[in-house]
């Protein structure tokens, strides 16, 4: 599936092309909440050659911790997508950030939970992993019958 996206201030907009398109993995370790902003975060997966900056590369900034990069609208703040040394292929944009339709499904898996903060509660009916799950995004994919993989493992 296309997907589009973009900043708030639309400075920035990329597009990418993949399979991993369902907003399923909720996560809530103290990187994506304290970069995002927000009590949860949720990425999608593609392709790091299939990621398109379609306008505004010269308004994009990085933030590096450890192997992971953050890329951010410099205008805006708006957390975009990120890559990790790790797996050089992948990216990870930003749900949030996507601004084509994304399907909703009935449950999530979320990631991280024992870091999430006590203030907030998990809505949303899936499997709760303390740390990262066994599975990645392609195998939730996978298994749960929403999008063909190409069948590598992390």
């Amino acid at each position: 599936m296309l997907l589009k996206g973009s900043c708030y201030c639309q400075a920035v907009r990329f597009e990418i092309e993949t399979p991993w398109y369902y907003p399923l993995m909720y996560c809530y370790c103290q990187f994506c909440l304290k970069c995002n902003g927000g009590p949860v975060s949720c990425n999608v997966k593609g392709k790091k050659a299939d990621l398109k900056i379609t306008e505004g590369e010269d308004q994009l900034t990085i933030y590096r911790i450890r192997q992971c990069e953050r890329a951010f609208c410099r205008l805006c703040g708006s957390s975009l997508y990120l890559t990790d040394d790790r797996w050089p292929q992948d990216c990870w944009p930003n749900a949030a950030a996507i601004d084509t339709e994304l399907p909703v499904l009935e449950q999530q898996a979320h990631i991280y939970a024992k870091f999430k903060p006590s203030w907030y509660t998990i809505h949303t009916p899936g499997p709760q992993f303390d740390e990262y799950s066994e599975w990645w995004i392609e195998d939730f994919h996978r298994e749960w019958g929403l999008a063909e993989s190409d069948g590598k493992q992390r």
